[in-house]
């Protein structure tokens, strides 16, 4: 007797059309809204066995449309997210669209997706796509007079809330303030979650990955992770939700990939598996043009990383190397009385920005001289009995 045999989907489908038995098994294979992929990628079919294959849509499919070009929008809805329903039809949902790099749904249905900075971006951003909000973009709100549901067309922001840059003739620089003023002005609009720091974090997001593997990826549950086609690597995000909105940080967790990163996955074992390619747009690394590599399963954090709490001591030992290199030098400045040169100096040079730290856990307030720690720190090291000649009284 012959066993039962795993196929993959494609196999599968091929193998149906073949088959003589009289029986159908019916397979329904939902679609996994704004991922772009299947809840089923394999199973089990008997030799011989006829299957009939039922895609079911059980949702909204959220699809993001780049601007004409990644700056204009000459085609209806470019520049626009907008959703299919499972009869078919397209309802638009959110404007202020300008290229986008990738969509996903998060572990509590909510939608986001990343943006790369130009025009009107100073950097790359994540999302947060609420329908019938405006997302920063003003190319593509031409098209409101056919999306009636999304109501009027909002006021379009001006430049200095998103552009950046330094300040040219007759030109204004980017003002970081300006989104936090925009917001009020424009009700339709909806903040970045997170800006991708450019230059620093990536030039170029592409995919994001939530981690809902529950732990086996590492201690990351619910975050996100986003890729950078620019700079071939992978950030780590964590949101949540802040006056009504949602913020988030960014981490740098991976570099260093052998090309420019733009789709990616988590499997259901806790395993990221990204493609890239430094083609049309050049990756920082240029190893390959095209390449296809994995993140391992467990995250593993390296031997000897300082705590959060001894950063704060690495901290004063570099303002107390600072102090040092210019002490002769403000001593000089002083004796002449030349302030001006002493405010050109680091503000780190002077002997007032440095701070008494407990040597245990950096804490800064009720710092103990004579034992070089903080009154916790003492208190449990000595009642533990780790401080030599320091006893507890008893009244």
């Amino acid at each position: 007797m012959m066993r039962p045999r795993s196929f993959a989907l494609v196999a599968t489908a091929l193998l149906a059309t073949s088959a003589f038995a009289a029986e159908v098994e019916t397979i329904t294979i939902k679609t996994l809204r704004a991922q772009m992929r299947y809840d089923v990628t394999e199973f089990d079919v008997k030799p011989g066995q006829k299957v009939k294959l039922v895609f079911q849509n059980d949702g909204d499919i959220w699809v993001v449309l780049c601007l004409t070009g990644s700056f204009n929008s000459t085609a209806p809805f470019r520049g626009w997210c907008v959703r299919v329903k499972p009869d078919g039809t397209m309802v638009p949902t959110c404007s202020g669209i300008r290229s986008p790099g990738g969509i996903v749904v998060n572990y509590d249905n909510e939608v986001y997706y990343t943006d790369n900075q130009g025009p009107w971006h100073g950097a790359c951003t994540l999302q947060h796509l609420i329908p019938g909000t405006f997302q920063g973009h003003p190319g593509g709100n031409i098209w409101y007079d056919k999306a009636p549901n999304m109501g009027p067309r909002p006021i379009d922001p001006i430049p200095e809330a998103f552009q950046s840059g330094k300040k040219k003739d007759g030109e204004k620089a980017a003002d970081p303030d300006r989104m936090v003023l925009e917001r009020k002005r424009i009700k339709e609009l909806v903040p970045p979650v997170v800006y991708m720091v450019h230059g620093k974090i990536g030039n170029s997001s592409s995919f994001i990955v939530p981690d809902m593997s529950g732990g086996k990826f590492g201690p990351f549950e619910k975050q996100l992770f986003i890729a950078d086609q620019s700079h071939s690597n992978i950030s780590r995000v964590f949101i949540e939700e802040v006056n009504g909105i949602m913020q988030g940080v960014v981490f740098q967790f991976r570099k260093g990939f052998k090309s420019g990163l733009i789709g990616g996955r988590m499997n259901e074992k806790g395993q990221i598996f990204a493609g890239g390619s430094d083609r049309g747009w050049r990756a920082r690394v240029q190893k390959n043009a095209l390449a296809f590599q994995t993140v391992p399963l467990t995250f593993r954090a390296p031997k000897n990383l300082p705590m959060a709490k001894t950063c704060w001591l690495e901290r004063e030992k570099r303002k107390s190397k600072c102090v040092a290199k210019y002490a002769a030098q403000r001593a000089e400045l002083k004796k002449k009385g030349d302030y001006i040169g002493l405010s050109m100096l680091p503000r780190n040079a002077s002997p007032v920005r440095l701070s008494r730290r407990c040597n245990a856990t950096g804490r800064k307030r009720a710092f103990m001289g004579r034992f070089k720690i903080s009154r916790i720190a003492f208190r449990e090291m000595a009642s533990n009995g780790l401080i030599p000649g320091v006893t507890k009284s008893s009244w």
